[in-house]
């Protein structure tokens, strides 16, 4: 069991940022910090690597450790020579992706401390860090407790926390920190693909039109971006369509696609499988629109359309004329 002496009462978030811009994820994590610590007496901390300091004060963190420039492999490095330094923190919050992932992993394997990937909620039990995330296929939902190692480390898919709103007068005790000494890594960074825009715009998105099996063929799915085009949304696909060729990976939401909070997400011929719904659960409003009742999807809609999706979409378009 963990002892409140044996840690730093604070909960640190690995910040991306993008031109000096902090990411959306990293604000979404700042902000779950920021109401986790209140209940665990913990300071959140934000871990840059490239400025953004008063973006990630007004987002909730109190404490920001500035260190210099880096790769990746030197970044786990560094910190864990602040760790050395200073103590571990009680818990550290990674986004997931490739980068987030990465450092997560290194420090994990050095800390000697657990690690809990793509968690889809996080809270505090008895003075833990709940974790919790789809388990056997997303056909259930565990929640993980690390109780004899610190910090408890986790990562977090973008878009399962709503964006803070950002504070006007926010402050942070800023922390300026060193690089470790280098020596020669043992990975080396061959090439690095970004985000596509589709990508971005997809996560970004306030109407996103989707589509499932229901649809399929290409041909369809070609009608689908159409109408998405018409109505100002952006589309999107089940992971099984994505599997049968129907639909690019960068649509694909879901589990092992992209968790989205757009405020209508209207899904076309998708049956509502756990691990497409883990992907939309902050939607606004869901519009469910299949030929077999019985789906599942239509107990998680908002709205139910009981129509084909085919004759759906061309009525979609008249209306958006």
């Amino acid at each position: 069991m963990i002892e409140k002496n044996e840690y730093l009462p604070e909960i640190w978030v690995y910040c991306e940022t993008k031109e000096k811009l902090l990411s959306a994820g990293a604000k979404e994590l700042l902000g779950k910090a920021k109401e986790i610590g209140a209940e665990a007496e913990c300071r959140t901390a934000a871990v840059l690597f490239a400025g953004a300091e008063k973006t990630a004060a007004a987002c909730g963190a109190e404490i920001v450790y500035r260190f210099p420039c880096c790769r990746e492999e030197e970044q786990a490095k560094a910190i864990l020579q602040q760790m050395e330094k200073m103590g571990r923190p009680w818990a550290f919050l990674f986004p997931a992706t490739a980068k987030g992932r990465m450092v997560a992993a290194m420090l994990s394997v050095n800390l000697k401390t657990g690690l809990t990937a793509d968690c889809i909620e996080l809270s505090v039990e008895d003075g833990y860090l709940k974790q919790t995330r789809p388990a056997f296929g997303g056909s259930l939902m565990a929640d993980i407790l690390c109780k004899h190692s610190y910090p408890q480390m986790a990562t977090v898919q973008k878009g399962v926390f709503p964006v803070p709103k950002e504070g006007s007068e926010g402050k942070a005790e800023i922390r300026k920190c060193a690089l470790a000494e280098k020596k020669d890594g043992r990975i080396r960074v061959l090439k690095h693909n970004g985000e596509s825009s589709e990508e971005t715009s997809l996560s970004e998105a306030k109407i996103v039109l989707a589509g499932g099996m229901g649809l399929e063929t290409k041909e369809n799915f070609a009608l689908l971006k159409e109408t998405a085009e018409m109505i100002g949304a952006v589309p999107a696909a089940s992971r099984a369509a994505v599997n049968a060729g129907l639909a690019p990976y960068s649509w694909q939401v879901g589990q092992s696609g992209k968790t989205i909070r757009p405020e209508i997400y209207i899904a076309c011929g998708i049956s509502g499988a756990v691990q497409h719904l883990a992907g939309i659960q902050g939607a606004g409003c869901i519009v469910a629109v299949n030929k077999d009742q019985k789906a599942p999807i239509f107990d998680h809609a908002d709205i139910g359309i009981t129509e084909d999706c085919v004759t759906f979409l061309k009525n979609l378009q008249k209306k958006g004329e």
